[in-house]
């Protein structure tokens, strides 16, 4: 396999790992609604669904950072600069949320750094995992 079809092929695994993700997200109102409804024929083929639904992302990306390790290594400067983006935009996407969840609220006025800490700790854990 050449690089560029490398390339399409981890960008398609990627592809697919993000629609799970969301897909996933919809929680009871969509991928585990069967849950609630009573046993019948089609209980076990959402079972397998919500199963691949909820473990599928997270397999097809370590995959994709299995075959990452076949790169060369990261310098130590390269690796704190990556982890310092993967921490800003954490960062960012919480502070995008807990200001989402305030102007929803209506009590925009009442932004304090000890909420958006809260909001920090408590995003949704699917975002984190793209």
């Amino acid at each position: 396999m050449n690089h560029q079809q490398a390339y399409r092929v981890q960008r398609l695994i990627l592809i697919i790992a993000l629609m799970l993700i969301l897909f996933g997200d919809t929680g009871m109102n969509a991928v585990f609604s069967f849950s609630h409804q009573p046993q019948s024929i089609w209980f076990y083929p959402q079972l397998v669904i919500a199963l691949i639904t909820a473990a599928g992302p997270n397999l097809l990306l370590m995959a994709l950072g299995a075959y990452q390790l076949r790169r060369t290594a990261l310098t130590v400067p390269q690796l704190i600069r990556r982890v310092l983006w993967i921490i800003g935009g954490i960062t960012l996407f919480s502070l995008a949320f807990y200001l989402e969840d305030l102007v929803t609220q209506g009590s925009l006025n009442s932004f304090n750094i000890a909420g958006f800490l809260t909001a920090l700790a408590q995003a949704p854990v699917g975002f984190y995992d793209i």
